[in-house]
């Protein structure tokens, strides 16, 4: 299943200003040169005790936003019951940033989740397509007036005689 490394951080700052600071996204890059990521965070991912992925907070641009904001380092895969550690050091802090929250969260990666969500919708939709077109098919029986026509349901006297 995959899994995503995330910095996630509460959203008090301006939020062009937050953008830049975790490097999420450049709108106006000159206007908010002032203030470009700082935060430098170096991280690794343990697969029973093995080292299985590395990198820094810099290396990725991709982010998101809701009630909470943040930037994702990395996504991962696991395998059922395997062991994973997390090991993350701050190397440079962002005092601005510190008054957002700041902390590293290991979630279900949201493409996985968004998917999961989309698939049970298509399924409810086709539900309701199914129940639409069979009531549609019992009101044309109802309103057409089938009987006396030769259809299966039709009782036919049949003489037979030897």
């Amino acid at each position: 299943m995959p899994f995503e490394l995330e910095l996630q951080t509460e959203r008090v700052l301006d939020f062009r200003e937050q953008n830049c600071r975790l490097s999420i996204q450049f709108l106006d890059k000159e206007k908010y040169k002032a203030h470009s990521e700082t935060l430098v965070i170096d991280w690794a991912i343990l697969e029973e005790g093995v080292e299985v992925a590395v990198g820094k907070s810099g290396d990725k641009a991709s982010g998101f936003w809701g009630s909470t904001m943040g930037k994702t380092l990395h996504v991962f895969e696991t395998i059922k019951g395997r062991n994973y550690t997390i090991l993350a050091s701050v190397i440079e802090p962002d005092p601005a940033l510190a008054v957002t929250d700041p902390v590293l969260k290991v979630v279900i990666d949201r493409i996985e989740h968004k998917s999961a969500v989309i698939y049970f919708g298509l399924l409810n939709l086709t539900s309701f397509l199914l129940i639409v077109i069979a009531a549609a098919i019992c009101f044309i029986g109802l309103t057409t007036g089938v009987e006396g026509k030769n259809t299966p349901h039709s009782r036919h006297a049949v003489n037979t005689s030897l």
